[in-house]
């Protein structure tokens, strides 16, 4: 899989299907390859972030017991790692 190739509401997807199994909220996850794709893309590229986030609020606004600032902190320190220098 290349991130790079998938729309930000494709990415949004495979990080909300992450996120609730990281809550344990479903049993369905992507990935380990999945995973280290997705955080290291956007750990590199700051403008892809934000529009996967974008798409992510989205997703999130049909999950009212979801606080989107939980989703985003988990997103930016346990999700996706800071691109090495």
């Amino acid at each position: 899989m290349q991130p790079s190739e998938l729309s930000p509401v494709e990415i949004a997807d495979l990080i909300n299907k992450a996120f609730l199994h990281d809550r344990g909220d479903a049993d369905e996850n992507i990935t380990d390859d999945e995973r280290t794709a997705l955080a290291d893309y956007l750990g590199c590229n700051e403008e892809a972030r934000q529009e996967v986030l974008a798409a992510w609020r989205e997703l999130l606004s049909e999950e009212p017991e979801i606080d989107v600032n939980d989703a985003e902190y988990w997103l930016d320190v346990e999700f996706a790692s800071p691109c090495p220098e």
